[in-house]
């Protein structure tokens, strides 16, 4: 009781870890273009959006594990 531990008590210290690679990564990416004509940023945003999808295309991410909204 005094900071000693009574004799017959067994006491168990341990960590552990496990490597895994993840399967699910969920990420949100938007692109913002403002211009008075809409045809240019419409354009601008494409081009903005096609540099992301080449940008995850280096990282190996197929295309169809890609999903996108509007």
């Amino acid at each position: 009781v005094n900071g000693t531990v009574p004799s017959q008590t067994i006491t168990v210290q341990g960590t552990a870890s496990i490597p895994a690679t993840p399967t699910i990564a969920k990420i949100t990416i938007g692109v913002t273009s403002f211009n008075e004509d809409v045809t240019v940023a419409q354009s601008e945003n494409a081009e903005k959006m096609a540099q992301v999808f080449q940008a995850l295309e280096k990282l190996e991410i197929a295309k169809e594990k890609i999903k996108t909204i509007s």
